[in-house]
């Protein structure tokens, strides 16, 4: 069943094209993300999906009705600096916002054990770190059909990564659908089964993640126990740069015809990185 659509979705803010034509479906059990470059307008088509801010063009639905405010649990991009005190009282105060607080009350602490929040913390004295996975706790609390997640990962460590990729992943076993927003690729690869790729407020058609893994490229460094074996690896083999016993090359897709090659030789280390986005939007885009 879809439980998050979006059709044409579009909004300006003055000349600026925030959105355009976006559409989307999301399934109970499904997580998308919204990829793309700061200023690309995934904040705002967010927003829209959240019902927090009225689309000019097309229409967004949670649950096949109009979206509307608290019909998704939402987590914004930055967090109000007024906010005043406890993790714990902040919890509590949003999961009075649900339609059973009771139950919100029971989620948020369980929430709270699996993020690792302490409870006690003054929200003004805690690290960024621990305040977006308060909000992310927050956002979760209410227990709702779908979830808005604003770069959820952005500035966490990576045991939080982990601890909260594991909360997401538990919430998409439940039938939870989320709408995931990123700069990074790496994040829709963590708990996204699709991805829609924004460029400028244009949007590209919803597409399978590993499908995009596979078109873009990634770069690899071999270092080989001498440099006689770089030599002797990197003859021939088209677009690779050494220096010294250190070998840079660029696959396109998985590089595993590079690590086979590479098998052959003594081999001290790898090094594998995905392409930036920003360098693989204009192939996306074909520009």
């Amino acid at each position: 069943m879809t439980v998050i659509e979006a059709d044409g979705l579009a909004r300006r803010f003055g000349r600026c094209e925030a959105v355009g034509s976006l559409t989307l479906r999301v399934k109970a059990g499904e997580a998308l993300c919204l990829l793309g470059p700061s200023g690309a307008g995934k904040s705002a088509a967010l927003r829209m999906l959240a019902g927090r801010l009225r689309p000019e063009g097309g229409a967004a639905r949670i649950g096949g009705e109009e979206a509307r405010r608290g019909a998704a649990g939402y987590l914004p991009q930055s967090l109000p600096r007024s906010l005043r005190g406890t993790a714990g009282q902040l919890l509590r105060r949003a999961a009075q916002r649900a339609a059973d607080p009771d139950a919100a009350q029971r989620r948020a602490a369980a929430l709270a054990q699996s993020l690792s929040i302490d409870e006690s913390a003054q929200f003004a004295h805690m690290a960024p770190c621990a305040r977006k996975l308060l909000a992310a706790a927050a956002a979760l609390a209410p227990d709702l059909p779908a979830y808005l997640l604003d770069d959820p990962f952005t500035g966490l460590a990576p045991q939080a990564i982990d601890a909260l990729a594991a909360v997401l992943a538990a919430e998409k076993a439940r039938g939870k659908a989320m709408v995931l927003a990123s700069r990074w690729f790496e994040t829709a690869a963590l708990c996204c089964e699709h991805a829609v790729l924004l460029r400028a407020g244009h949007a590209g058609s919803q597409q399978r993640v590993e499908a995009l893994r596979a078109a873009g490229r990634q770069v690899v460094w071999f270092t080989f126990a001498s440099e006689r074996a770089a030599v002797l690896f990197a003859g021939g083999l088209a677009g690779a740069v050494r220096t010294g016993a250190r070998v840079r090359c660029e696959s396109k897709g998985a590089p595993d015809a590079l690590l086979k090659r590479a098998a052959l030789y003594p081999v001290a280390g790898v090094y594998v990185a995905n392409e930036s986005l920003e360098k693989r939007f204009p192939a996306f885009y074909g520009v």
